[in-house]
């Protein structure tokens, strides 16, 4: 959704790497919800894709290329979308109950991400995860976004958390196939329309 593809469709699927030698699309979604995210099948050939399913982003009926030299703006629009997807995919009551999401502070920063702080639902959150996920809804003192991370960076701290051994994490038992597999059941596949 960032770069413009280089090659022709249908392709191989295949873990996919930032490429800014391509020309940047500086598309923005601007509906990025868990209703849009579509969840493909597992394939045992592509080492990615045994454990966790092929994700695809659909309906980009609002989305919008912005004007040039706006490419970081559009890559913090959707990775600012997408963090607010996985803040509530780790905690869903957070947006089941409507509450109204409030600035909090933790390690010196404003966030927007309060619902990673929750110890009695979070506990289990890994802490790389969880900073990062803080960084990627940091707001200055009016509630402008601030000091975020790029898409580069997300990248790669994504990918680095990625190769850490299941041994690493708290309680491995959350960590598991059929865990997961679970929760992306209950929270994508059959979420809640009102989301």
């Amino acid at each position: 959704m960032t770069y413009e593809r280089q090659d022709p469709l249908p392709r191989r699927v295949e873990l996919e790497r930032l490429h800014g030698s391509y020309r940047h699309l500086r598309l923005s979604h601007e509906d990025i919800f868990n209703r849009n995210i579509m969840i493909g099948d597992h394939d045992p050939l592509v080492p990615e894709h045994r454990a966790t399913p092929k994700l695809a982003l659909i309906d980009f009926g609002l989305a919008r290329e912005l004007r040039p030299r706006q490419e970081r703006e559009a890559e913090r629009r959707n990775l600012d979308a997408i963090s607010q997807v996985i803040l509530h995919l780790i905690n869903p009551p957070l947006s089941l109950n409507a509450r109204v999401v409030r600035p909090y502070e933790w390690n010196g920063m404003r966030t927007m991400g309060a619902g990673l702080f929750d110890e009695r639902r979070t506990s289990l959150l890994d802490p790389e995860l969880r900073t990062l996920l803080a960084e990627s809804l940091r707001i200055g003192v009016n509630g402008e976004p601030l000091g975020r991370p790029s898409l580069r960076e997300t990248y790669e701290r994504t990918r680095q958390g990625m190769l850490k051994p299941a041994e690493s994490y708290q309680a491995r038992v959350r960590e598991s196939d059929d865990y997961i597999r679970v929760r992306l059941q209950r929270f994508i596949l059959d979420a809640n329309q009102e989301w």
